[in-house]
């Protein structure tokens, strides 16, 4: 599914290429405990691929199946957020896509992408990777850069539930090659934590466990369950931002999202309005 961010091309940092690690089954099993395991019904391993969400999302259109992770060495048309694509070079970084259905309505589902945002820092955090942040509605940043997206993709709506299909993306080494196909600021792991990052198949044993254990939270809670943890990472908070929506553009200073999800603006003093959707940027100072 997704890649590195078609972002404003940095240097990596760290000339030296870290060692390639092969997705490996058992090796992400062995760093996840049974109830986690038996709560999957399948690992999909490919090596190239389109995209994940794309090859789960045909996938799940058949079988209509729900917890099965999909993984990629590469892919060729990654996709992001509103068609955006994404560069996904091979063999360092996490393309990772699930699907689960939800027993809510459609409707139910807002802020989702908000807690899996969370879900991916809780996971980092736990590798002592400081510095991250949530922007809305589907990007985590760390120090600033954008480091790792989401994407939700329905598959089925019935009067009771909804299956969808969550993609993550996150860089953990872009090589110099990839780095000048993107074209704003992003940044990966190994140029913060360098040889101290975990290694691919345990990172993403650890973004599974905690994905699980915030869709569990979900399906109880919805996003109101997170508002208050999701605030203490908002990235845009206080600052003046630009929304596009549509042929809308909002111009105002960022409140916080509320507890559906909706990102909040102070459009007029002590005037705020909330959006569901939209392409939001920071204003220039």
């Amino acid at each position: 599914m997704w890649g590195a961010m078609c972002l404003k091309t940095n240097k990596n940092p760290l000339s030296e290429a870290p060692v390639a690690e092969p997705l490996d089954e058992n090796l992400i099993l062995s760093h996840l405990n049974q109830a986690i395991t038996q709560s999957l019904s399948q690992i999909i391993i490919l090596g190239a691929t389109e995209s994940t969400n794309s090859h789960l999302l045909g996938l799940c259109q058949q079988s209509m199946q729900s917890a099965i992770v999909c993984l990629a060495e590469s892919q060729s048309k990654g996709r992001g957020r509103r068609g955006n694509h994404w560069i996904s070079p091979a063999g360092h970084n996490v393309y990772l896509s699930m699907s689960w259905r939800f027993p809510v309505h459609l409707q139910d589902l807002s802020g989702l992408s908000l807690a899996v945002g969370l879900a991916i820092t809780r996971a980092l955090k736990i590798h002592q990777l400081n510095g991250l942040s949530l922007k809305w509605p589907n990007d985590v940043y760390c120090r600033g850069k954008k480091l790792a997206g989401i994407l939700i993709d329905i598959v089925d709506t019935t009067d009771h539930d909804c299956l969808v299909v969550i993609g993550v993306g996150l860089n953990r080494w872009i090589d110099a090659a990839s780095s000048t196909l993107i074209d704003r600021q992003w940044i990966d792991l190994y140029s913060v934590m360098g040889n101290a990052m975990p290694s691919r198949n345990q990172l993403i044993a650890t973004i599974i466990r905690h994905l699980v254990a915030v869709i569990t939270e979900f399906e109880i809670e919805g996003f109101a369950g997170f508002c208050d943890e999701w605030t203490d990472s908002d990235h845009l908070l206080g600052q003046q931002i630009v929304l596009t929506a549509g042929n809308q553009i909002i111009h105002g200073a960022a409140r916080g999202v509320s507890d559906a999800g909706l990102l909040m603006i102070e459009v007029q003093p002590g005037r705020v309005q909330s959006y569901s959707i939209g392409e939001v940027v920071l204003a220039r100072q």
